[in-house]
């Protein structure tokens, strides 16, 4: 409310009765609140007309920032690893699904629906202190990069779950190109590249059960630094992630094309690092293996997580 009457009319004040009205809580739980919010990092200018926001947090992803998708986010000010914190969700979530499972069977009779079925969930904290990458060596994030984890209840085979890092890479891509304008380019099998470098990647934890994934969480990092905001890039990152898993589960050869189209090393030689075999690499297939085919037309499937591009 107080970045929304900064917008309209800057240097109004908003009374603690005004907000107080419009949310139905005490004046004092008002005070309470905008004490925590000044505690957080926001200048809070109060006076006897009201409250009136001065600054913001610096590059805040407090869940509040996110409006509507605010339930979409896990905000952990400091962390060893997103993607601990997020086994953890994942593990809950699971669990409360087949709690809601069971209530289904049970109330089916009835006609009663126990509402299966929910959104992704960002976790995202402003200091990760042990992250990995996909080799288990640590990813130094620094001022200005970004670290978060996206918890998935995707259902695919077990032998299809890489395809979702696939998704994560596209998604990325598709984000970073709408903020700068810029197209980035993606590698076999995680890594999304500038014209010059690596600048990020993706790590994916998997659980599967009976041959088909309960859940895949999306470890993401990236090392942009201050071409955007971290509340942009996540709140875009969303939006495209709502498309991309749609087609992820329904149309996989669009995901795929999508995915080679970005993809830089299409039709060069590269070798593959676990056996040596060399050939052409001609892209990514719908379960996120890579693809090489050799002078003689022998294609070898390299195996996420075991190979990589030489």
């Amino acid at each position: 409310m107080l970045q929304k009457m900064q917008k309209i009319s800057p240097g109004k004040a908003l009374s603690g009765e005004e907000i107080g009205e419009q949310t139905g809580f005490s004046r004092v739980s008002v005070w309470k609140a905008v004490q925590a919010l000044e505690k957080s990092g926001y200048e809070i200018e109060s006076g006897p007309t009201g409250y009136r926001l001065l600054h913001e947090r610096k590059d805040s992803v407090m869940p509040f920032e996110f409006g509507e998708n605010e339930g979409q986010v896990i905000y952990i000010e400091e962390t060893a690893s997103t993607m601990n914190e997020a086994r953890k969700i994942s593990i809950e979530r699971m669990l409360e699904t087949e709690e809601k499972k069971e209530e289904k069977t049970e109330s089916e009779a009835s006609g009663r629906s126990a509402g299966l079925g929910r959104k992704p969930v960002i976790v995202i904290c402003d200091k990760q202190t042990d992250g990995k990458d996909r080799k288990g060596n640590k990813w130094e994030g620094k001022e200005g990069s970004l670290a978060f984890t996206l918890c998935t209840e995707v259902s695919l085979p077990s032998s299809k779950s890489s395809r979702m890092v696939l998704a994560a890479q596209v998604t990325v891509a598709n984000t970073l190109k709408a903020l700068t304008g810029q197209t980035y380019h993606l590698k076999w099998p995680n890594e999304i590249w500038n014209d010059v470098e690596k600048v990020g990647g993706v790590l994916d934890e998997v659980f599967v059960s009976g041959n088909r994934t309960k859940w895949i969480n999306l470890g993401i990092g990236l090392n942009i630094v201050n071409q955007f905001s971290r509340k942009s890039f996540l709140k875009t990152f969303l939006t495209m992630y709502k498309e991309i898993e749609n087609k992820t589960l329904k149309y996989p050869e669009i995901l795929v094309a999508e995915w080679n189209y970005y993809c830089s090393d299409i039709n060069k030689t590269v070798r593959n690092s676990s056996d040596g075999f060399q050939g052409i690499f001609i892209g990514a297939d719908d379960g996120g293996f890579g693809l090489i085919r050799n002078s003689g037309g022998d294609v070898k499937r390299l195996t996420p997580g075991e190979s990589y591009l030489l």
